[in-house]
């Protein structure tokens, strides 16, 4: 009975590992985090895109994989079986072919990419300075205005009846004692 919520809190685990793909290249890990590191220091949209890319593409295979492998019955076996097969496969085939990719069937998207990426932003400036300043001007500030004028009683208040509202009374006590004990 538990075998689906088992492979959902697998597939977390194994969500959360390839998101310290890249935290981990903050302090030099070599991998897939790398290049979007790299990428990000240098604000170079190009540098980052194929290894963000094989990123989400390797998080969706697994979890589409893990959620496979929690269906009961014949078809997630084989499911299972056809990831292991394929993943041998791949082992031999990486023995056999070599390390090396070759040179003439990789794509070099970074130059065409950064290339669209500086045309949006001038091309698009003026509509996004639009919204930032509409946001900013009609949204934002108004915000900070109501909620650093009022006092604390009525702030907490408004918690209170909000979540208790949205949530239940139970929740809308933990959301005021949370907001009191800041």
């Amino acid at each position: 009975l538990a075998r689906a919520t088992i492979a959902l809190a697998v597939g977390q685990t194994v969500m959360m590992a390839l998101s310290m793909v890249v935290i981990a290249a903050l302090i030099a890990a070599p991998g897939l985090g790398s290049g979007i590191v790299t990428g990000l220091s240098r604000a170079d949209v190009g540098l980052m895109l194929p290894s963000g890319v094989a990123v989400v593409v390797l998080a969706v295979v697994l979890d589409r994989t893990i959620t496979a492998s929690a269906v009961p019955g014949r078809r997630s076996r084989r499911a299972v079986l056809a990831a292991a097969a394929l993943a041998l496969c791949g082992a031999a085939a990486s023995r056999l072919l070599g390390a090396g990719f070759p040179p003439g069937w990789s794509v070099h998207l970074a130059g065409p990419v950064n290339e669209a990426v500086t045309w949006a932003k001038f091309s698009w400036y003026g509509v996004t300075d639009a919204v930032r300043n509409l946001t900013t001007e009609a949204l934002l500030n108004p915000l900070q205005e109501v909620l650093t004028s009022s006092p604390w009683w009525l702030v907490a208040g408004v918690v209170l009846v909000v979540g208790w509202r949205c949530a239940g009374p139970r929740d809308a006590a933990v959301a005021l004692c949370c907001l009191l004990a800041t």
